[in-house]
């Protein structure tokens, strides 16, 4: 074997390994965050970096392994940078736990107290869970808006709000584009 086939065969090797890390983050990255609403930019980054991870296999396979290892290496910096970014908001996010256990907690003391229903959403188990009287009579699942990952902020931006409301209005099965709905005070 020559010098250069020996390097061949060692940049082949390197570069295999890369692009199974890269699948690998790649992978992670999708099993851990594929179902979440998260941002545009964050989403399109991580898409990116799956393109430049085909181009990056594609050349493996016609035996540029150079061209391969550049362009595994890009796209397992776009994959990182996705999953650093989804970790950061979703820390973020969570520091809201506290608040919201706090809530409630208030909404079921509120409605052993007056014994009435309360309704809980659990954003993150998508479900809502029924209080009547402070104990929990039934949880349903629940449909939130597609950007439901944080507070809303304006009409027609697809989140669901974080709070304490009252229900304002119950709409049967033809007064929504829903089977029913309940319209709350936010």
């Amino acid at each position: 074997i020559t010098l250069a086939d020996s390097m061949k065969k060692s940049l082949s090797k390197i570069t295999g390994a890369k692009l199974l890390s890269t699948r690998n983050a790649l992978s992670l990255f999708t099993a851990r965050y594929g179902q979440l609403p998260i941002p545009k930019r964050i989403r399109n980054r991580a898409s990116s970096g799956e393109m430049h991870l085909a181009e990056a296999s594609s050349a493996y396979n016609r035996k540029e392994h150079q061209s391969a290892y550049k362009k595994c290496v890009l796209a397992e910096k776009q994959i990182l940078q996705a999953d650093n970014e989804t970790t950061t908001l979703l820390t973020e996010y969570y520091k809201g736990l506290p608040k919201w256990r706090a809530w409630a907690s208030t909404a079921i003391s509120n409605s052993k107290r007056k014994r009435n229903a309360s309704i809980i959403v659990d954003k993150m188990a998508h479900c809502c869970k029924l209080y009547v009287g402070g104990v929990l009579k039934a949880t349903y699942s629940a449909e939130l808006g597609s950007n439901w990952l944080g507070d809303k902020r304006v009409k027609g931006d697809k989140a669901t709000p974080e709070g304490q409301y009252h229900i304002t209005m119950k709409k049967g099965p033809k007064q929504s584009k829903y089977y029913k709905a309940l319209l709350i005070n936010y």
